[in-house]
């Protein structure tokens, strides 16, 4: 009998980690409604500030070398998204601003109370053509320091006043990332390619419509530089906050690429231990 219990129990918590695994669903076919272009003025736009707690920058192996800044910090309430991420270089210096959307007014608007939100995202920074030496990064006052080692000593390095085109970026997957948490972690993880080895990922613009969100992500491409026409490949952690959501099917859609999860998530276990000790399955649902 004591063996039994012991395989029970073993068996229990195999499944119960295994649930705690985040859920990944793939991307959906190239989505057939364009994504819309929602401009704002940054300066009279009433965004609301994004407290960042923590800026940590991580360099990877490979050619090109591929460099992350991961970002936590809070919402400023639970009805909040991160809906404008602007990166820009100043010599050493990235500086990436977080806006969250617009206060449309009071401490409590439909319900929505003034309690921070944790977030977590995570940045790509290119650093093709760039000389080794000591950089930094700045998220929305907060710092880290990184350095980079290669054989490079020579290439400038764009400033504030450098002259830059927008331009669209090819989005080629998009994947859902539903961790485990309270608030459930959302990440739409976007896989993409600058136009060109001299381009940055400039802008990151999120809008939800109803049970769509829209996510278009923007580069920054140098104009007065001759750069190799060569895409250069990128990864993307977006957040999305889904607290208050409506039960259904929710679709993200960035440049064009879209996929989709279920909202709220439920997931149900089928134990079956008749083998055990003869006594009928019963399901454990955990949503």
């Amino acid at each position: 009998m004591k063996s039994k219990i012991t395989l029970f129990l073993l068996f229990g918590m195999t499944l119960l980690l295994n649930a705690c695994l985040p859920i990944i669903t793939s991307a959906d076919a190239s989505d057939e409604h364009p994504v819309p272009v929602v401009e704002y003025d940054l300066a009279a736009s009433n965004y609301q500030p994004v407290t960042v707690d923590d800026v940590r920058v991580e360099i990877g192996v490979g050619s090109p070398i591929p460099v992350f800044v991961h970002v936590s910090g809070n919402l400023p309430d639970p009805c909040s998204q991160i809906e404008h991420t602007q990166i820009e270089q100043n010599g050493s210096t990235f500086i990436i601003n977080l806006f969250a959307t617009p206060d449309i007014g009071g401490p409590a608007v439909d319900g929505c109370i003034k309690d921070p939100i944790p977030f977590t995202m995570s940045i790509p920074l290119s650093v093709v053509d760039m000389p080794a030496g000591s950089y930094s990064v700045l998220v929305n006052g907060s710092r880290a320091d990184f350095e980079l080692d290669t054989a490079n000593t020579a290439s400038t390095l764009p400033t504030a006043d450098t002259l830059f085109n927008k331009a669209d970026i090819i989005v080629d997957d998009v994947r859902m990332e539903i961790g485990v948490g309270s608030p459930i972690p959302v990440h739409a993880v976007i896989s993409a390619n600058l136009p060109s080895v001299c381009a940055q990922l400039g802008e990151v613009r999120v809008h939800r419509d109803g049970t769509r969100f829209f996510v278009r992500l923007v580069a920054y491409v140098p104009a007065e530089e001759e750069c190799s026409p060569d895409t250069l490949p990128f990864r993307l952690e977006v957040p999305l906050n889904v607290i208050g959501l409506e039960a259904g099917t929710y679709t993200v859609n960035a440049n064009g690429t879209s996929a989709s999860f279920e909202f709220p998530l439920r997931l149900e276990v089928q134990f079956n231990f008749a083998a055990l000790d003869g006594e009928t399955a019963q399901p454990l649902s955990m949503e």
